[in-house]
């Protein structure tokens, strides 16, 4: 199956994430799957974000509204996706949306391409491909070989395989998003290939780790190291919204015969009341509605836990001037010295 992510920071160093079953999401950057292998930082790196610049409900709708005016289905076409994707453009034929005046939008999901001809050669389309966008000035962010289903077990795919190409928001206009579409899709034909789509979507990079273990006997620095473990007590915000935090107070498992653990927390953690102001209860009786995803740490945690560790950096280097200065009053070992003023400086050297 197709399994190579190309991102923009990564220049010619492809990702190679993990292998998935047809059920699920192949290395997209903004779902909360990790790849196996950490990428190599190339010189000229893009600034990557922790979250999607389009948090806040008014600056969805602002830019909902801004890339509607040109392609239609640019809230359709990726609803549900964790990152909440807009589309600046897709080509080929118009994905399925419901119609009449009280519609709900399709949830999708992004599934895995099996034995699709492009495979044997990806690593080089790719190449190509992120050249042409390069040669273009386009800001992309990665390039993702996947296709699309209606969420929920047992729905199969219904898009051909989709090259998906995020690019930095506000930054592709809709006319070169087609023309690019067109290029890329002209060498794909020449190539041979056919059954397949070009889409656009507005992200930017997440990057993400699994969390630290955590030995609070064992570990040197377990001060530092908690806020980045699963630890009780954990920092965790929602994901659009990451400076409304709370945090998770219990472990518990589904049942005997299930591996699902869960993490108990707060409604209001879960769904601020400030960016949910409509809610009049939040029981969850039906699936037409998306997940809402939550992170660890959120902003406060995050910029706490960061504050921490360099505050401490900053005493260990107040500390080092200090036994320095300690070490130059007891200057070089002599001969005949005290016992005292050798155990001293053998503390010193060992700090």
């Amino acid at each position: 199956m197709l399994t190579l992510s190309f991102f923009s920071f990564l220049s010619s160093h492809p990702v190679v994430c993990h292998q998935s079953s047809a059920n699920d999401i192949v290395s997209t950057t903004l779902s909360q799957r990790h790849c196996l292998c950490l990428p190599t930082m190339s010189s000229h790196s893009h600034k990557v974000s922790r979250t999607l610049s389009l948090g806040s409900p008014d600056a969805y709708k602002l830019a909902a509204e801004r890339l509607s005016a040109f392609y239609a289905n640019a809230i359709y076409d990726f609803y549900g996706t964790p990152s909440g994707a807009l589309c600046v453009y897709k080509n080929g034929d118009a994905w399925p949306v419901r119609t009449g005046p009280e519609s709900q939008r399709i949830i999708r999901e992004a599934r895995g391409v099996h034995n699709h001809p492009m495979q044997a050669s990806w690593r080089e389309i790719g190449v190509r491909i992120y050249n042409l966008l390069d040669d273009n000035n386009v800001r992309w962010t990665s390039i993702d070989p996947l296709a699309f289903a209606e969420a929920g077990p047992g729905k199969t795919t219904f898009s051909p395989l989709l090259i998906w190409i995020g690019v930095e928001p506000a930054s592709l206009t809709y006319e070169l998003a087609n023309t690019v579409a067109e290029a890329i899709s002209f060498f794909l034909t020449l190539s041979g290939f056919s059954g397949f789509e070009i889409g656009f979507r507005e992200s930017v990079v997440t990057r993400s780790a699994r969390m630290l273990p955590f030995d609070p006997f064992n570990d040197t620095i377990a001060e530092f190291r908690k806020p980045f473990t699963p630890t009780l007590g954990l920092a965790i915000a929602p994901f659009n919204t990451t400076k409304f935090e709370g945090t998770g107070a219990l472990y518990f498992r589904e049942s005997k015969d299930s591996k699902r653990v869960f993490l108990l927390t707060c409604a209001h953690v879960a769904r601020p009341p400030p960016a949910f102001p409509s809610d009049t209860g939040l029981a969850h009786k039906t699936s037409s509605c998306p997940p809402e995803y939550v992170v660890a740490l959120g902003d406060s945690g995050y910029n706490s836990a960061l504050k921490s560790m360099m505050e401490a950096i900053d005493d260990q280097g107040d500390f080092i001037k200090v036994w320095e200065s300690v070490l130059r009053r007891l200057g070089d070992r002599q001969e005949g010295e005290s016992a005292k003023m050798t155990a001293k400086r053998d503390e010193h050297l060992a700090l």
